[in-house]
């Protein structure tokens, strides 16, 4: 009979502060928010080599895309506290037409999106900015602090800068769900395969773990559509030879002595 579960991964995160953690499955140095992954890289690069940086990471990663208000504070508590730079690449660039796209998908930036408007001085851009794309286009930086202070907002530069990168990626190790079938095996009835066990064997052997059913007698709840198995039945025992008779050989009668020591006669003879 077998049994199809689904299995999520899952861990326990390490609070630094409260509404993030560090996932210690794969790299502590990579923090959790909300089903994504955050990582700074120490070196200071170009913004293309700071893409590829983040793009070199296992499994891939992009630079910060920061999607709306809420990612954009935690990204600012986060790096507030762990960042020794004032300013971070980000995964956007602005053409000389004032056109947001993200470098990783090359989506362009539409009206409802967070960042969308170059305009100038509009949230979540600083006073004045930006203003750094009429020449030749220019790439997003998230200020941390300016002036000493925590900043939050984002200003644009010229590309061949250097500057420290902030990677960003998907919570792998929360969020993909892998789906392991088991098949138990009623030994104590079939005495072998079962029709589930050959086809799991042949279509996903991958996937397949064959567990015999009395090795986990505490699932036995798990599987109450299960007939209930039957006890081992082992051919019978052929029977053992009977052993020689020790009883006596009884005597003749007509041997048997009187009590006067004269043998007596089985027969009564008449006068």
């Amino acid at each position: 009979m077998c049994l199809a579960q689904r299995l999520k991964s899952s861990d326990t995160p390490f609070s630094t502060p409260s509404n993030f953690s560090v996932n210690f499955l794969t790299d502590p140095s990579w923090v959790v928010h909300n089903g994504r992954q955050y990582k700074l890289l120490a070196s200071l690069t170009t913004y293309a080599t700071a893409a590829s940086a983040c793009g070199a990471e296992d499994p891939a990663a992009t630079l910060v895309s920061i999607g709306d208000q809420t990612e954009n504070d935690f990204v600012l508590q986060y790096t507030s506290l762990h960042s020794g730079s004032d300013v971070l690449w980000t995964d956007f660039t602005i053409a000389t037409t004032g056109t947001v796209s993200r470098t990783s998908d090359s989506y362009t930036l539409e009206v409802s999106d967070f960042g969308y408007d170059t305009s100038g001085s509009v949230a979540p851009y600083e006073s004045g900015a930006p203003s750094a794309f009429g020449a030749a286009g220019s790439c997003v930086l998230f200020v941390v602090r300016n002036g000493g202070a925590d900043s939050g907002l984002w200003r644009d530069t010229d590309c061949g800068v250097s500057r420290r990168p902030m990677c960003e990626r998907a919570d792998y190790t929360t969020t993909v769900t892998t789906t392991t079938t088991v098949c138990f095996i009623d030994l104590g009835h079939s005495y072998g395969w079962s029709l589930c066990d050959i086809l799991l064997a042949a279509s996903a052997p991958q996937l397949t773990t064959w567990l015999p059913y009395f090795a986990y007698p505490s699932l036995s709840p798990l599987f109450l559509h299960r007939r209930r198995p039957q006890p081992l039945r082992l051919p019978p025992r052929p029977p053992l030879p009977r052993p020689p008779s020790r009883t006596p050989a009884l005597r003749s009668s007509a041997a048997t002595p009187s009590s006067t020591g004269e043998a007596t006669s089985s027969s009564t003879w008449s006068a």
